[in-house]
C-alpha cells in the first residue's frame, strides 16, 4: 500500500513579501520531550512561512541556546532561539517570573528603566523586540483538566504577552475543559484580548459558546491541528531496519505507548487498566501471520545530565514513553522474539514522522503520534482518554477510528483494533481523499486569517 499519495495537492498561495515581521512562537517548544508538542512548533513555523517570505521567528526553547536550521518552500529559515520557562525561581533570567517583574518596573518607571530592563533580560528584550507572539499551549494545555497549576504555567506566557503590549494570536488548540471558575475566568479574559484564536476541535465553536454565555467573539475562527502539515525527515531511515519491509507480505503495526496512562490511567477514569489493555492488542495484532509489531514512543526520556530548572519542569510535566515501551518490550521478548521491537533515537518530531509513515497500520494513545500517521494517510485507531481526540478527528472527517479507553475493556479494545484494520484499505482511501483538503484549510488559516490579524496589527 503506498500510503502518502494525496489525489489533489492544495494550491499553493506565495507569501506576502511587503513586510517582514519578527514572529515570536511559544508553547511549541522544538526541543520538547514531547514530540507532539515538539510538531506543533514546526507546524506552527511551516505555517508563518506561508504567510510571510522572509520573517524573523524566535520559537520558544527549553534548552537549546543556539538557533536551528529549516528549509520550507524551497526556502532557508533560521529559527532563533526564545528562552523563557514557567520556573518559580527568581533568579532565574528565562523564567517568566523575572521577566513579568521587570516588564511591570519598565512600564512604571518608563524608558530608562526598559533599557536597563532588556540588558538585564535578554528574554525581555526578544519578546519586545517581537511585532506579535503567537501561542500554541502545547496544544491542549489551555484547560485545566492536568490541574489548575500546569494551566497557570500557560496562562503565564500570555499574560506576559498582554502586559508587554504585544498583540497575542492563540494558534489553534484546544480550549477546556475548565472545571475551575478562576481558569474560566482568565481563559475567558485572555481570549477575548487576543487578536485572533483558532480551535483545532470539530464542536469547539460550539464548546467556546458555553465560556462566552452564547456568542463567541469575531475573531475566534476554526483551524486543524497544525501538526498535520508537519514534513518528515527521513535522514536517519538506515539506522532502524525495524522500519524496513524485506517482503511484500510483511504488515508492519505501530504502537505508540503512553506512560501517562500507563502510570496514571486511574486519572483518566480508563474502563480497565491501560497495561491489560496494550498487551491484548499486541496479542491481537501478533495473532495475524507476516504481522511484526514496532513500538513507538512519542515522549522521551531526558537525558541523564539534564539537571536545570528546565528540565525538571519538562519531567514534571511529561512522563516518558521510551521508559514504557522497553518494560512492554521485556515483559514481551520471550513470547514473541523479534516479532515486536522498539524504535531506538533519541529521533526529533520529524523523524518519527517519518518512520511511523513506514507502518502499514498504527495504534496510539498520544494524539499528536496519531496524527503523524493520519497525515501520511496511514490507516489508524487513536485510543482516546479525554474529548480532544473524538474532536480533532471529527474535524477532519474520522471520527470512527476513536477507541475510547473509558468505555472498551481490553476485549472490546481489541475487537474494535479487528474491524478497523480489516477496514484499513477503505480508510487509507477516505484520508487520501480528505488530508487535501485538511492541509488546505491549514495553509488558509495561515495565509488569510493569520495574515489579516497581522495587517490589523501593523
Amino acid at each position: 500500500m503506498s500510503h502518502a499519495v494525496l489525489t489533489s495537492d492544495p494550491p499553493h498561495v506565495e507569501p506576502a513579501t511587503d513586510w517582514q515581521p519578527t514572529i515570536g512562537i511559544l508553547g511549541g517548544p522544538l526541543d520538547a520531550a514531547n514530540l507532539g508538542v515538539a510538531a506543533l512548533g514546526y507546524g506552527a513555523i511551516k505555517g508563518v512561512c506561508q504567510a510571510f517570505e522572509q520573517p524573523r521567528i524566535l520559537c520558544q526553547s527549553w534548552d537549546r541556546d543556539q538557533p536551528c536550521h529549516t528549509r520550507i518552500n524551497d526556502r532557508d529559515h533560521t529559527i532563533q532561539p526564545l528562552m523563557l520557562h514557567p520556573t518559580r525561581n527568581l533568579r532565574a533570567r528565562t523564567g517568566v517570573r523575572q521577566v513579568r517583574i521587570l516588564a511591570r518596573l519598565a512600564r512604571l518607571i518608563g524608558r530608562p528603566m526598559r533599557s536597563l530592563a532588556c540588558r538585564i533580560n535578554p528574554t525581555l528584550d526578544q519578546l519586545l523586540r517581537c511585532d506579535v507572539v503567537l501561542d500554541v499551549s502545547g496544544g491542549d494545555s489551555f484547560a485545566d483538566i492536568y490541574g489548575p497549576e500546569r494551566f497557570m504555567h500557560h496562562a503565564q506566557f500570555k499574560l506576559l504577552t498582554l502586559e508587554l503590549g504585544k498583540p497575542l494570536i492563540l494558534l489553534p488548540q484546544t480550549f477546556g475543559p475548565f472545571q475551575h471558575q478562576t481558569s474560566r475566568d482568565t481563559a475567558r479574559s485572555i481570549i477575548e484580548r487576543a487578536a485572533l484564536a483558532a480551535t483545532r476541535e470539530h464542536n469547539g465553536l460550539a464548546e467556546l459558546e458555553e465560556l462566552f454565555d452564547g456568542h463567541v467573539p469575531d475573531h475566534v475562527v476554526a483551524c486543524p491541528d497544525m501538526a498535520f502539515q508537519m514534513d518528515p525527515d527521513g535522514s536517519h531511515a538506515h539506522e532502524e531496519p525495524l522500519a524496513r519491509k524485506d517482503d511484500d507480505n510483511d504488515i508492519l503495526i505501530g504502537l505508540n505507548v503512553s506512560e501517562l496512562l500507563y502510570r496514571q490511567g486511574e486519572d483518566f477514569a480508563l474502563a480497565a487498566p491501560y497495561r491489560d489493555t496494550i498487551h491484548a492488542a499486541i496479542d491481537w495484532a501478533l495473532s495475524h501471520p507476516h504481522v511484526r509489531v514496532m513500538l513507538v514512543p512519542h515522549v522521551l526520556a531526558l537525558s541523564d545530565d539534564d539537571h536545570d530548572d528546565t528540565s525538571q519542569w519538562q519531567q514534571l510535566n511529561q512522563t516518558s514513553d521510551t521508559t514504557v515501551c522497553r518494560t512492554v518490550l521485556r515483559d514481551l521478548t520471550a513470547r514473541y522474539g523479534e516479532r515486536i521491537g522498539c524504535l531506538g533515537g533519541p529521533y526529533t518530531a520529524p523523524q518519527i514522522k517519518y518512520f511511523i509513515g513506514q507502518c502499514d497500520f498504527f495504534i496510539g494513545a498520544r494524539m499528536h503520534a496519531c496524527i503523524a500517521a493520519i497525515s501520511q494517510c496511514i490507516p489508524t485507531a487513536v485510543m482516546a482518554y479525554s474529548k480532544k481526540a473524538a474532536g480533532v478527528m471529527e474535524r477532519i472527517g474520522v471520527g470512527e477510528v476513536v477507541t475510547d479507553l473509558r468505555q472498551l475493556s481490553p476485549t472490546q479494545c481489541a475487537s474494535k483494533l479487528g474491524e478497523l484494520f480489516d477496514q484499513r484499505h477503505e480508510i487509507h482511501h477516505k484520508l487520501t481523499q480528505s488530508m487535501p483538503h485538511v492541509i488546505r484549510q491549514i495553509e488558509q488559516f495561515f495565509t488569510r486569517d493569520f495574515r489579516a490579524a497581522m495587517k490589523r496589527i501593523r
